[in-house]
């Protein structure tokens, strides 16, 4: 629950569902973030716009995480930078697959998807506080 209260704290509007292909986008402090076709994500400040191509191994769609069983979107604020987790699901029969990436919004710089990932053999649940670290680590400046 402590959570739920901190991702409420932060901002986070949903501006837009995803839907007949209208990019769901999100802000997150200063950041809008919007993902479209194949993974491709937009974030805009009020002084740039950045691109970054589908971070995945293929052209599928993806998506942002939400918290398991809500649809609070799973996004963090770490010492200052905003962390949005970003997964493509690959379902087929009876199974689920899941893999984790995080869209890492600095305080400044450029943001960034993580190349690190988390993969899952199932779609339900959510990255924590420690995986979101786990993925955004080598995206941070060192202290």
């Amino acid at each position: 629950m402590k959570y739920l209260a901190l991702i409420a704290t932060i901002g986070i509007n949903n501006l837009a569902a995803a839907q007949g292909g209208v990019a769901a986008e999100w802000q997150l402090g200063q950041y809008s973030v919007s993902i479209g076709e194949n993974c491709v994500i937009t974030v805009s400040t009020p002084a740039s716009k950045e691109i970054i191509a589908n971070g995945f191994s293929n052209d599928r769609a993806c998506k942002v995480a939400y918290l398991a069983q809500t649809n609070i979107p799973n996004a963090y604020v770490i010492g200052g930078a905003h962390i949005l987790i970003v997964e493509q699901q690959t379902i087929q029969s009876k199974s689920c697959r899941r893999v984790s990436k995080a869209l890492y919004l600095p305080t400044d710089g450029q943001a960034a998807l993580s190349t690190t990932q988390i993969e899952s053999g199932n779609c339900d649940g959510h990255i924590e506080p420690n995986g979101a670290m786990y993925l955004i680590s080598a995206l941070q400046n060192p202290i």
